[in-house]
């Protein structure tokens, strides 16, 4: 419950980032692995702005207001289901949507 602890701090990603950074090496070639390389980054830092608003934020929009209701449900109702945090597509693929109280 650390208000600052939401988020991977920047020294952190780093370390993640240089082992990431040396598979995109090898996976593409060396024209493509910055691009594929700064994807995953951004998608990353995406996600990671996505939970800290999720948890701070008061969204006004139904679409963000479920979002928020549904990944809070995993970390205060159901911790071992509903592990999406910007989508349940992949609870969905993998079968790990949790339960709504109606069908508790």
């Amino acid at each position: 419950m650390d208000r600052q602890r939401l988020v991977i701090p920047p020294t952190v990603s780093l370390a993640f980032g240089v082992p990431f950074w040396i598979v995109f090496k090898l996976l593409f070639t060396p024209s493509t692995a910055p691009a594929a390389f700064g994807g995953f980054g951004l998608g990353y830092m995406m996600y990671d702005v996505t939970h800290y608003y999720l948890h701070h934020a008061q969204p006004t929009g139904e679409a963000a207001r479920n979002l928020k209701k549904y990944h809070l449900n995993h970390h205060f109702r159901i911790q071992n289901r509903g592990f999406g945090v910007t989508s349940s597509f992949w609870d969905i693929v993998i079968g790990t949507v949790p339960q709504t109280k109606a069908e508790a």
